[in-house]
């Protein structure tokens, strides 16, 4: 005989904040930054910047959670 746990689960909202205009001024910065300094073969899947990430969320240089 095999029992199930209940496992609790969160449920997180799936929300986006654009402040500012794509790409935003401090991720041009950080762009033209990585091109002086990292070798042109290096390549970029997404050019996005994340500042601060934690268990839930993201959040990028253009300020966009």
């Amino acid at each position: 005989m095999t029992e199930t746990a209940e496992v609790p689960t969160r449920h997180l909202t799936q929300e986006r904040q654009l402040v500012t205009e794509l790409p935003g001024p401090r991720s041009r910065e950080l762009k033209a930054r990585r091109t002086a300094a990292v070798s042109a073969g290096v390549g970029t899947m997404l050019p996005v910047f994340i500042t601060n990430a934690g268990a839930e969320s993201c959040a990028t240089s253009t300020a966009t959670r």
